[in-house]
């Protein structure tokens, strides 16, 4: 069969294109098809056999296939490019195609297929008249009528028109857009233009010009033929037909040459300007607005923001006091409360503020800067706001008006610095970083205390142990048969075996193998793991041992591995040559050569197992932990103080330390034992050698080393430094108070308030009482009253309160009317009095002067015990005032007793009843007469006496008895009994 393959030897002639030129207008393709030969290979399969001896039958075939190669020829078609001259050319000798005419041109030349270019003198289509222009026919004889415009053919006389012109006897110009002979071809003119009806020359019209007038007039000319200058200035364009000028940005005009006016801008002045009317100017090439001082925006029509004024409000207040200044010019417009040229002055004290500085600030000033003297704001420190400044920054805010925000990575912040307060397991300058590896708690200043590569909780140091470990810190392996994470595994190991803490896979004991250890070792092993080999003659011994690999021989058979042969300790054909393994192993009794026993390497086994290696030959690797060392002969493991098990890879148990974990620890009451060394390692917040005492109030963590940093009473555990907040705060440090509606311990608890109640912070829903709506409400400021002491006028009043105020109205209009009428019926009857004085006492009685008392400038007060020179008495007043305006009364008897004369007496009482009659009841207390003297003592005393005198529902005065002193200038207040 054949076998065709892909390679193919084709035979091919190289393409060709002629002599033509490629280049050659005249020069067309074609392409011609041909049947070529091919070559290709083929792979012819051979089938081979050849002959061999077997089992099966006496003489057996085996046959493969080889191939061979061969060559087929084959026929494909294929095409070639042929270059020949195009229809209405032929190739000349040199091998150019030329146009053919037909007829041939007699007397000139061919210029094209069938169109002659004839010689001087001749016409025709062959060039074969020689008629005049303008005669045709036999002889020459007729005339053409062709206008001018062409001429006609010698033949028939038909006019050919020259270019331009059409019509059977030439006489029409070509119609518009056409042009040359026969008017065939197009005008190519742009614009509008006219094109010449001969040669399609372009008549451009005005503002065009080029050949085809596709191109405009060039810049500053216009006009037909683009011959006249353009005038526009300021770099308008001039229309190239026109001549107008099209005006740039900010200029109008004819000639663009007059600026745009006030309010107006663009192209040619023709776009109002957007500006309110707080401009100065507007900017006539782009609108821009020139705003007045004290106005800025697109428009002109925002004023300045507070705190700053001028052009464009780009110059900043320089006021103080938080004032704000005119927008034109930057005065300081003071508020009230403030004076001076920057407002720096303030009017009232710290702490008052208003018009009279008669209200009292309310700010909580050890978190305030000052009260405003106008408003009485209560302007915050950093880090605090509300209206006394009695409220930190609320979370995330921070510092002046708690207008910042904390950059804290899940923290949150100092609300006066920004600080980042990060919480137990971060740190750094945004709280941004977890604790390293080995550190937790705040600061990640804790160092973990987790054994045996435990994971270290970052926040609160947990000891998340690896699988085999318990204990606070994973420093305890699991109980025996327990293993795992948390030793919650149980252990199926059998014949003694260890159980991996891990992972609770067995740890044999010699002689035994299998996943249990279950299973004796086989196949002439022993030993720990079954990895050691026998040393026995197995033909000669009945068994090996499968702990110590001891031989076992067969009767007949003795030697340690049961060869035969020499008794232990000679070799040699006689067996009378001596070992020389210094008795710690046998020799072949055929060469002497030692083979030590377990533990024993060396020509002549005197050397000991390297360190790592154990039993026949040193060949076994120990497998113990990183700290205990292995015994050559058997390979158990020698455990440091502090470590037990098949591997000393286990610590003492708790409870338990020291060489072979059989020293019992101390009572470590916060702590465990080390497994070493039995000294208690204390668990963080405690202290002592028995981990008994915990840190003080204040300290926290391993050995109560570092500070606590709580706020507000706070309690600091003493483990990691953990604040517990009060009731009422919360924070890393307690340094917020709640907010939000929450309140308690660590603002853990929500409050759920009716209508009728407030939330506290530290006590939850409380009902709200009169103060408390006058703190939360009231906006009014405090004032001062006559006696200079200060008040608080609520603004809000609950309805019982309404009720009692007015009651108390009421009661005190009632007191006001019922005073009214007692006063009113007092001076009536004090009236009435005055009158009977009057009326009663016309005769002057002489009689000796009595004294009156010390210190009163009334006359009635006198004591009947001493007599002096006569006066006449006086009736008392009223007793409800009876020292009423005393500085009015004549002080008659002092005048008296300096004269001591009858005479005078008798004056002084005419001058009382002139007195008396000049009195007018005019509502006044100065209608008070100068009382006479008294007749005579006894008179007097009757006087005072008779109750009859007093009035209704009055009260005398008590007697006083001291003697009158002319030199007193005592208080006339101080005799007055109560």
């Amino acid at each position: 069969m054949w076998l065709y393959t892909v390679t193919l030897f084709i035979i091919l002639p190289a393409c060709t294109y002629g002599a033509y030129s490629v280049d050659d207008a005249h020069v067309c393709y074609t392409f011609v098809s041909k049947t070529v030969s091919k070559h290709i290979t083929v792979e012819i399969p051979d089938k081979q056999c050849t002959h061999y001896w077997c089992w099966q039958s006496i003489r057996c075939e085996r046959c493969y296939t080889t191939y061979r190669k061969a060559y087929r020829q084959i026929y494909v078609q294929q095409f070639d490019k042929v270059a020949e001259c195009c229809s209405g050319y032929t190739a000349d000798v040199s091998n150019q195609c030329v146009p053919v005419c037909n007829p041939a041109c007699s007397h000139g030349s061919c210029v094209s297929p069938n169109v002659c270019h004839c010689q001087a003198g001749w016409r025709g289509p062959a060039c074969t008249s020689n008629c005049k222009n303008g005669t045709w026919g036999e002889n020459c004889k007729e005339l053409c009528n062709c206008n001018g415009n062409g001429v006609c053919d010698i033949t028939s006389g038909y006019c050919v028109c020259a270019p331009g012109y059409t019509g059977e006897r030439c006489q029409t110009l070509c119609p518009a857009g056409t042009y040359g002979r026969n008017c065939q071809y197009h005008c190519a003119c742009h614009n509008g233009a006219t094109c010449d009806h001969v040669n399609g020359a372009c008549h451009c019209p005005s503002g065009y010009t080029g050949p085809l007038c596709e191109q405009p007039c060039p810049p500053n000319t216009h006009g037909s033929g683009c011959s006249q200058d353009c005038r526009c200035q300021n770099g308008a364009t001039c229309d190239s037909i026109t001549g107008q000028c099209y005006c740039t940005e900010g200029w109008t005009g004819k000639i663009c040459n007059v600026p745009c006016g006030k309010g107006y801008y663009g192209e040619d002045c023709k776009v109002r300007c957007p500006c309110s009317y707080n401009i100065d100017s507007c900017d006539r090439f782009n609108g821009t607005c020139d705003c007045s001082a004290g106005y800025n925006g697109t428009s002109c029509d925002t004023q300045c923001r507070q705190g700053y004024y001028g052009k464009n409000c780009r110059s900043r207040c320089d006021c103080s006091s938080n004032a704000n200044c005119s927008p034109v010019n930057g005065q300081c417009l003071c508020p009230t409360g403030y004076n001076g040229d920057k407002c720096q002055n303030r009017i009232c004290s710290r702490e008052r503020y208003g018009v009279g500085c008669n209200y009292l600030c309310g700010c909580v000033w050890s978190n305030t800067d000052s009260c405003h003297g106008g408003t009485g704001e209560c302007l915050c420190k950093d880090g605090w706001n509300g209206r006394t400044c009695d409220k930190e920054c609320p979370v995330p805010y921070f510092g002046p008006k708690c207008s910042k925000i904390c950059d804290c990575t899940g923290a949150t912040c100092d609300h006066v610095t920004g600080v980042c307060k990060c919480p137990p397991g971060t740190k750094g300058v945004k709280c941004e970083l977890s604790c390293p590896p080995g550190w937790f708690g705040l600061g990640c200043l804790q160092q973990c205390q987790c054994k045996n590569f435990a994971n270290c909780d970052a926040i609160s140091g947990f000891c998340n142990c690896r699988p085999g470990w318990q204990g606070l810190l994973c420093n305890e392996h699991c109980p025996p048969n327990k293993f795992g994470v948390n030793c919650t595994g149980s252990c199926t190991c059998e014949n003694n075996a260890e159980c991996h803490p891990s992972d609770g896979s067995c740890i044999c004991t010699r002689g035994y193998e299998g996943e249990t250890c279950g299973q004796k070792c086989k196949n002439n092993m022993y030993g720990f793991g079954c990895r050691q080999t026998c040393n026995c003659n197995m033909v000669n011994t009945i068994s090996c041992n499968h702990v110590t690999g001891e031989c076992t021989c067969k009767n007949g058979f003795e030697g340690e591995t049961c060869n035969g042969g020499c008794r232990d300790g000679f070799w040699g054909p006689k067996c009378d040559i001596s070992c020389a393994c210094n008795g710690k192993g046998t020799c072949r009794s055929s060469d002497g050569v030692c083979d030590c026993a377990s533990g024993w390497t060396g020509n002549n086994c005197t050397e000991l197992c390297p360190k790592g290696k154990y039993g026949k030959r040193c060949e076994q690797t120990c497998n113990c932990g990183e700290a205990a060392e292995c015994n050559g002969f058997t390979g158990q493991c020698k455990c440091p103080p502090g470590y037990r098990g098949i591997r000393c890879d286990e610590v003492c148990p708790p409870g338990t330390f020291g060489d072979r974990c059989q020293q019992i620890c101390p009572k470590c009451d916060r702590g465990s034992c080390d497994h070493v060394t039995g000294k208690c390692l204390c668990y963080p917040g405690h202290r002592g050698q028995l981990c008994d005492i915990q840190c003080a109030q204040g300290t926290y963590g391993n050995e109560c080393a570092l500070k606590c940093s709580c706020q507000n009473n706070g309690v600091c555990r003493t483990t990691d430094g953990i604040c517990d907040c009060p009731a009422g705060f919360n924070g890393v440090e307690c340094e917020r108070r709640c907010y939000g509606g929450y309140y308690g311990a660590n603002c853990r608890l929500r409050c759920q308030c009716t209508a009728s109640q407030y939330c506290d912070d530290v006590s939850g829903c409380l009902e709200k009482s009169i103060k408390d709506e006058q703190v939360a409400k009231n906006d009014e400021p405090q004032v001062k009253d006559d006696t200079n002491k200060e008040r608080v006028a609520a603004s809000e009043f609950s309805p019982t309160l309404a009720i009692v105020i007015g009651i108390a109205a009421l009661l005190l209009l009632v007191i006001i009317i019922v005073v009214a009428i007692f006063l009113r019926k007092m001076k009536r009857m004090k009236r009435d009095t005055m009158m009977a004085i009057y009326d009663t006492r016309q005769n002057v009685i002489p009689g000796p002067r009595v004294a009156v008392a010390t210190g009163i400038d009334n006359p009635m007060y006198t004591s009947p015990s001493t007599v002096l020179p006569p006066v006449r008495s006086q009736v008392p007043q009223t007793a409800v005032n009876p020292v009423a305006k005393l500085n009015n009364i004549e002080r008659a008897n002092s005048q008296t007793a300096a004269t001591a004369s009858t005479s005078a007496n008798h004056c002084a009482t005419e001058n009382y009843y002139d007195n008396a009659k000049n009195i007018s009841d005019d509502d006044s207390d100065d209608d008070t007469p100068t009382p006479p003297p008294t007749a005579n003592g006894s008179d007097y005393n009757s006087k005072v006496d008779d109750k009859n005198l007093l009035f209704a529902g009055s009260k005398p005065y008590g007697n006083v008895t001291s003697v009158y002193n002319e030199t007193t200038d005592s208080n006339p207040y101080e005799s007055i009994p109560n």
